[in-house]
């Protein structure tokens, strides 16, 4: 076979190759061709080959970076906060993941909240302005909204979460990012992303939001709680995202 299309058009069966060993081209003839001796030599499991013109050398997979998991906390039934703490240095960007998270409150009301502070030195409090954006899917209601919480102690992420938790699949889910905690120039910057789903009415509410927290110090822990009554269940888990 003279022609690279060849391949295409069902030919390759017709060169007599040698077993155990590839198929190349010059750019006009394909012929076969033992496998390099430093292949198999240099390989190491889950590393990339690569060549630096002479030889072929292992490397460690290409770089995306990962979820690291930092600290895991299970809600149980009575308990009044969560709080997940060891932010640091060490990277850019913390996750903090809820996952079925239920409320035990006051469930005549409908009045049931996730609040959120922030640990800096030993001390939660959320003195800060927040922006949010709220979508329920059975109204199709849609509101927006921006707080100054100036000298508050608090910042809602989950705003009138219904039957406060109290029916066995009702819950939220959410995600809560911290970005660069202890950067000591700049002020903090949150946001968060809030489902939740309603067994006595189903549907799914929706909230997302930004904090601007106007704090240069190292910011290590956030604290979730209820803002009546206390958490049934649930998980609250913090993750560190590498940068490569």
């Amino acid at each position: 076979m003279s022609r690279a299309r060849d391949v295409a058009d069902g030919a390759l069966g017709t060169i007599a190759g040698t077993n155990g060993q590839v198929l190349t081209s010059n750019g006009t003839v394909w012929s076969s061709q033992a496998v390099p001796t430093e292949l198999p030599a240099h390989g190491t499991l889950g590393n990339l080959l690569t060549s630096n013109g002479s030889a072929w050398v292992s490397q460690a997979a290409a770089g995306g970076g990962s979820m690291n998991l930092i600290q895991s906390v299970t809600l149980s039934d009575g308990d009044a906060t969560a709080t997940v703490t060891g932010m640091n240095s060490t990277y850019d960007r913390y996750v903090i993941l809820g996952s079925q998270v239920r409320i035990k409150g006051d469930s005549s009301s409908n009045a049931s909240q996730i609040l959120v502070k922030r640990e800096v030195s030993g001390a939660y409090a959320m003195n800060a302005q927040y922006s949010y954006f709220s979508f329920q899917s059975n109204t199709s209601t849609i509101s927006t909204g921006n707080q100054n919480n100036t000298g508050q102690t608090f910042v809602r992420i989950g705003v009138s979460l219904d039957d406060g938790g109290n029916n066995a699949d009702s819950y939220s889910t959410f995600e809560f990012i911290v970005d660069r905690p202890s950067d000591a120039a700049l002020n903090k910057l949150y946001s968060w992303n809030l489902r939740h789903v309603n067994s006595n009415d189903p549907y799914v509410k929706q909230v997302t939001g930004t904090i601007y927290d106007e704090i240069r110090s190292a910011v290590t822990g956030i604290r979730f709680y209820p803002n009546v009554g206390s958490f049934k269940g649930g998980a609250i888990r913090l993750y560190g995202i590498s940068n490569s």
